[in-house]
């Protein structure tokens, strides 16, 4: 089967959906004939590791890109949170990386060189495709997340979070190629419940309830060690009101059980002045340590110890 993979996110060193997607790619190429197309600014990364059986095509949308994610970072105030507002100003730029992918390649689409296109990333249902619409032959989306909804209780984190564009987050069932995107998809992979639940009922029946997030066995094996008295427990991500670091935070502050433990919290963001103070107020500072960010690798063998 000869597949073309839209990765507009994919890059071996950039955390969270862009190494998600770079992996993803690179496992499907091993069971079908892969062309990735991404962006010409994945290069230097992807080029530095290879991307194993497939071949990649780099785009350069970058005169529309740039400037459209530099607006995005301001009014996010940073590049950790505000990815409602992120994932809306994006929509421009996602648009202008489809019709590259589409004047690069709709000969060999129309010749029947491919059999199926594939949209890995982005994964956020928010952003239509308008390859869905576009492509001679059959389109498969997703894997797709998001939809959690925000607690009620949680206004506080939701300010801090800068999600204040998330009340909003329905009209991107109004934006062009939303229809397309999903009536003429060949089949819809999503991640979860809430996310399935979030799509148009006329689709139910061709969406797959499908994981979005593997793990690498080369990086993240189970490792052979003896019980120790002294536990580790891992906490590993952005460090951002969503994610509620300081929840296992407090935890170990209420409890003079888990302080003759060791919480190792890995990442960065605008909560690390918060949970440092709560760790020096609470004199946590014997058994929790907050380490910043970490390589995949590195997280891998932090994981093997906890």
């Amino acid at each position: 089967m000869r597949v073309l993979i839209l990765a507009d996110d994919c890059n071996p060193d950039w955390p969270s959906l862009p190494v998600v997607g770079y992996k993803f790619a690179r496992a499907i190429a091993n069971h079908a004939d892969v062309v990735v197309a991404t962006q010409v600014r994945n290069k230097p990364n992807i080029q530095r590791d290879g991307m194993g059986k497939a071949e990649v095509v780099y785009l350069d949308t970058e005169k529309i890109a740039a400037p459209i994610n530099n607006l995005a970072v301001m009014l996010r105030g940073g590049t950790t949170t505000g990815w409602t507002i992120q994932m809306a100003v994006n929509y421009p730029s996602y648009l202008a990386f489809e019709f590259a992918v589409w004047k690069h390649f709709q000969q060999d689409l129309r010749s029947g060189h491919f059999d199926v296109v594939h949209r890995i990333t982005p994964m956020s249902p928010t952003l239509p495709s308008p390859m869905a619409q576009w492509s001679p032959v059959p389109f498969l989306l997703g894997p797709l997340n998001g939809n959690l909804p925000w607690p009620k209780y949680f206004t506080a984190e939701l300010s801090r979070e800068r999600e204040w564009l998330s009340s909003l987050r329905n009209f991107y069932k109004f934006l062009p190629y939303y229809r397309a995107t999903y009536n003429r998809s060949a089949g819809i992979l999503a991640a979860f419940d809430h996310t399935i639940a979030d799509l148009p009922a006329s689709v139910q029946s061709k969406t797959i309830n499908f994981p979005e997030v593997g793990i690498d066995p080369e990086l993240f094996t189970l490792p052979n060690r003896s019980k120790q008295k002294q536990m580790t427990i891992l906490f590993v991500g952005r460090l951002v009101p969503y994610k509620l670091p300081e929840v296992v935070v407090r935890a170990f502050a209420a409890s003079p059980i888990l302080q003759q433990h060791r919480l190792v919290i890995v990442g960065e963001g605008p909560e690390t002045p918060r949970l440092e103070s709560i760790v020096e107020e609470q004199g946590l500072s014997g058994c929790v340590e907050l380490t910043g960010k970490k390589s995949q690798a590195e997280v891998g063998e932090l994981m093997r110890q906890a």
